[in-house]
């Protein structure tokens, strides 16, 4: 998918250089071509960009709960003289506010720049 998504990406340039070449040369049947092609590319890129989007999505929201999970049934899994200091709502607390983080964090920086 990331070899698409760089095609897609590379591909920018080439179609622009198309399409000035063709109005430099005056090849108007040429330039109608890909025109038509630049839009159907657009159309395309968007789509990709969509799909990158929802899969990084799923797949961050799929390592966030499963985080959630663990960590949270270690908690509850706490012996209670562990847990006499602290209780277990702010743990559950700042977890959830870190595990919020993590997530964004995996959606912006790493799902999104590897995906």
């Amino acid at each position: 998918m990331s070899a698409l998504l760089a095609a897609a990406v590379v591909g920018d340039s080439f179609v622009i250089q198309a399409i000035i070449s063709s109005v430099e040369a005056s090849d108007w049947r040429r330039f109608g071509i890909i025109s038509t092609f630049a839009v159907l590319y657009a159309i395309m890129h968007g789509l990709l960009y969509l799909w990158q989007n929802i899969y990084a999505e799923r797949l961050s929201n799929a390592v966030t709960a499963q985080m959630r999970d663990t960590l949270f049934g270690r908690i509850e899994r706490m012996p209670l003289q562990d847990a006499a200091d602290t209780s277990a709502d702010l743990y559950f607390s700042t977890l959830t506010t870190q595990l919020d983080s993590i997530k964004r964090d995996l959606v912006d920086v790493v799902l999104w720049e590897h995906t």
